[in-house]
């Protein structure tokens, strides 16, 4: 009889962090003597949801990805199978559901210290280019501890980034804002992604970011 498995619904299209958690999950899994399949975005949909299932017996468990907080693979879905939503929003599916997420306070308390470390004379925080749950718990997070540091703080304005909305103009107004940051300003990013497109503004604004400290 085949192992059970673990189905890992990956619902976001073109973003590998993914593979972080995936990797997470195959260890704990496999010590257990349980696999972990992985189903593609293309199939991780409501109409193929019930042939993947049956495809994949016997299915021991699935877990949705869902980092911008919202899913369209509702409980419902999986019959009797046991699911998990990774990254949900609190509120999602009237709260009823079993959720998985990662402790943002405890993020941005991490990048707090790992900031501070450097003796900055300011702090200031930028937030991921959409506006998602993880990003603004991670940022007032950050903002409560900045703030209570008696240093000045900062935080870069998000125009639009809602679901279905670009800020087209980010860059540009990225690059100004940190051009008028005080030297050595410690600058928390939310992710890697926003990480890059910080030190791409930074260049072009003629920003130096120190290699060897956490701020600039």
């Amino acid at each position: 009889m085949a192992s059970p498995r673990i189905l890992y619904l990956d619902t976001i299209p073109g973003d590998g962090i993914q593979q972080t958690a995936l990797a997470g999950m195959r260890r704990y899994a496999g010590a257990r003597g349980w696999g972990v399949e992985a189903v593609a975005v293309a199939e991780s949909r409501p109409e193929k949801l019930k042939a993947v299932l049956a495809g994949n017996r016997p299915v021991a468990g699935c877990v949705v990805e869902c980092a911008d907080g919202r899913s369209d693979l509702p409980p419902r879905l999986f019959g009797k199978i046991p699911v998990a939503y990774f990254h949900a929003a609190p509120n999602l599916y009237g709260g009823r559901t079993t959720r998985l997420s990662t402790d943002n306070a405890a993020v941005a308390q991490v990048a707090f210290r790992e900031l501070s470390a450097a003796a900055p004379a300011a702090f200031a925080v930028v937030g991921f280019r959409a506006a998602f749950a993880w990003s603004k718990e991670r940022e007032s997070a950050f903002a409560v501890l900045a703030q209570s540091s008696g240093r000045p703080f900062f935080a870069f304005r998000r125009i639009g980034g809602t679901r279905g909305r670009i800020d087209a103009g980010r860059e540009a107004r990225l690059a100004r804002w940190l051009s008028a940051l005080p030297a050595r300003t410690a600058v928390f990013a939310m992710n890697d992604v926003t990480a890059a497109e910080v030190v791409a503004a930074a260049r072009a604004a003629g920003r130096r970011i120190p290699q060897t400290a956490s701020c600039a």
